[in-house]
Formats: C-alpha cells, structure tokens, sequence
C-alpha cells in the first residue's frame, strides 16, 4: 500500500506479537468517547488470543527488516 491513511484527531498506536505467527503488528485505532465501542481483532487464523480494541481500527502495520510496512487501511 502506498498511500498513508488519513488519521483523526483521537487515536493510539497498540503494538503487539500476534501469538499464532510470532509477527509484531501495530494496530492504529481510533478513540471514540463515549459509549464504549469495542471491536475484535485477530492477526492470522492461528492467533487464538486476538485483540479487543477501543475504537474502530484505521491502519495495519507489520514490522519487516525492522521497519513498520502499512498492510490494511479502512476504507
């Protein structure tokens, strides 16, 4: 992916090691206040622990040859 998405005012990156393939992700999620609203994330289909996130998720990110690669924007 080339193009870098938008990002609002409210978000946080959330690094983690997805359990079933041992690959570092980051998860960049929008923070929405108020009511909570959680949504699931789950890296590969062996990653059996997954993520529950605060808020919508606008970009993934994988780390290869120690630099963070975009691999999935919202649309």
């Amino acid at each position: 992916m080339s193009a870098v998405p938008k990002y609002p005012n409210r978000w946080t990156p959330m690094e983690c090691i997805c359990k079933g393939c041992g690959t570092e992700y980051r998860l960049d999620v929008e923070l929405i206040l108020g009511i909570a609203i959680g949504q699931g994330y789950q890296h590969c289909s062996k990653d059996e622990e997954g993520k529950m996130l605060p808020g919508p998720i606008i970009a993934v990110w994988e780390k290869r040859n120690n630099d963070w690669k975009l691999v999935g924007t919202r649309s």
